[in-house]
């Protein structure tokens, strides 16, 4: 039961995000006119909070004096909700999309930094298994997008301007899918 209600809550905070991040807008560089996407400040704060819960545990575990048995399980316990949540702390509070008139430039803590020119983009699409928009390059470097991230609407924007005209049909594509995975919010 616990399960159930808690998958529920971990849906609606999705819905929330996702609302959030559809209407949030980026920053821009007043002299460079560089647009900056990142995940919303309610999303990175959030992640803050949710540090809180591993926290909590791990203090629990210490002040309990439980048998062997019971600190296996807790430590198993505590570590995988550590790991989750340092996971979600870094992917949102460190991802960063930045664009300008030349190239679209992804930073993320988890690979090295990707800059894409914009005459060099191939490919435009949404994966709806990953809930992320996909631009690819001639080299094969790959930005990865997720739709949580703020300022979505304005990339897609700026891709209809900048990219090549035989694309135009797939990033209408990835914009109709975003759309249609968001449609709760129109």
């Amino acid at each position: 039961m616990s399960g159930i209600i808690g998958g529920v809550i971990g849906g609606i905070i999705v819905l929330l995000l996702r609302l959030v991040a559809r209407r949030a807008r980026t920053t821009t560089g007043i002299e460079s006119r560089t647009h900056v996407a990142r995940y919303p400040l309610i999303a990175r704060a959030l992640t803050w909070f949710l540090t809180l819960i591993p926290l909590g545990l791990w203090a629990a575990l210490v002040a309990a004096t439980p048998d062997r048995s019971q600190v296996n399980i807790g430590i198993i316990v505590c570590g995988s909700l550590t790991a989750a949540v340092v996971v979600l702390l870094l992917e949102f509070n460190y991802f960063r999309l930045s664009w300008s008139d030349a190239r679209i430039t992804s930073r993320s803590p988890w690979r090295k930094v990707r800059t894409i020119d914009w005459p060099d983009i191939v490919e435009v699409r949404f994966s709806k298994a990953a809930n992320l928009i996909l631009i690819r390059d001639r080299c094969g470097t790959v930005v990865r997008i997720s739709t949580l991230v703020a300022g979505l609407s304005e990339l897609l924007q700026a891709l209809r301007y900048h990219a090549a005209p035989s694309l135009q049909p797939s990033i209408d594509e990835a914009t109709s899918q975003w759309r249609r995975g968001t449609r709760l919010f129109a």
